[in-house]
């Protein structure tokens, strides 16, 4: 099993350097197919993705979230993010109606 990225143009710099397999996106259709590849490639793993693509998304990143069974979506920080909440957090706070 292999690690992509799935990363805003900020962060994804530091993917391809390493060597990860990396979708740079800045749009919402470019993230929306970036992600459909991603759950088509049969040798992916796990699948990072950053917050900003991740806001990109919306509630279209739950779907992936929720039902994919492989493979398996980890959001992370973008590049220079101040904080900004996940999802999970931010579902917590939908669900429950308090910040964590």
């Amino acid at each position: 099993m292999n690690i992509r990225c799935i990363a805003d143009p900020r962060s994804s710099l530091g993917f391809l350097l390493a060597g990860i397999k990396t979708d740079k996106v800045s749009s919402r259709e470019e993230a929306i197919k970036a992600v459909t590849r991603a759950t088509e490639d049969s040798s992916a793993g796990i699948v990072l993705i950053t917050t900003d693509v991740t806001a990109l998304l919306g509630e279209a990143f739950e779907k992936y979230f929720f039902s994919a069974t492989m493979p398996f979506f980890i959001e992370i920080p973008s590049n220079g993010s101040q904080d900004k909440p996940g999802l999970i957090t931010r579902l917590l706070k939908k669900t429950v109606g308090i910040g964590v």
